[in-house]
């Protein structure tokens, strides 16, 4: 991605692409280049773009340039068909030991989907598939919440993101 918290396909920060920035002829205001320390800031909200799970940032082309980057508390909100996901999101990890059925996937919003149509779930594990050629995604609906169970349960896994309703 070129853009950041912009519309996926507009190639600057929100900022430029709601013509605000601090100055008229840059989209994104660390583009600015005068010494002074900026903030781009906006919401990542393209289905197809989440979840970020890498930030790399360019145009240093000067000695003097110097960058900083954080990712804010993630906020999980819109809607997957006629329920709407407010989700706590926990990345690199996975409630273990709860799980009421796995499937593969295509997203995260489907998931949400059958965990919503199942009675019994309550949250969902979701990471990649080890299988080769295999649908990229897997779905473990779980019957338990995080804060339900005791925290040996839980594990780190990288690349694994678990999801709650808020």
């Amino acid at each position: 991605m070129t853009n950041w918290g912009s519309p996926t396909g507009f190639d600057g920060c929100m900022c430029g692409e709601k013509d605000v920035c601090n100055q008229s002829d840059v989209v994104c205001n660390c583009n600015i280049n005068d010494k002074t320390w900026r903030l781009d800031e906006g919401y990542v909200d393209d289905m197809s773009t989440l979840p970020v799970t890498k930030l790399q940032m360019g145009d240093t082309d000067f000695d003097y340039e110097e960058g900083y980057s954080t990712i804010g508390s993630l906020e999980c909100t819109g809607a997957a068909r006629d329920w709407n996901i407010v989700m706590m999101v926990h990345n690199d990890f996975c409630l273990t030991g709860y799980v009421l059925s796995t499937f593969k996937t295509v997203s995260s919003v489907q998931c949400a989907n059958f965990c919503r149509r199942h009675t019994l779930c309550k949250s969902f594990n979701f990471k990649r598939s080890n299988d080769a050629g295999a649908t990229p995604m897997i779905c473990e609906l779980n019957y338990k919440l995080l804060r339900e169970v005791p925290e040996n349960i839980s594990n780190t896994i990288s690349g694994c993101i678990y999801f709650e309703p808020k």
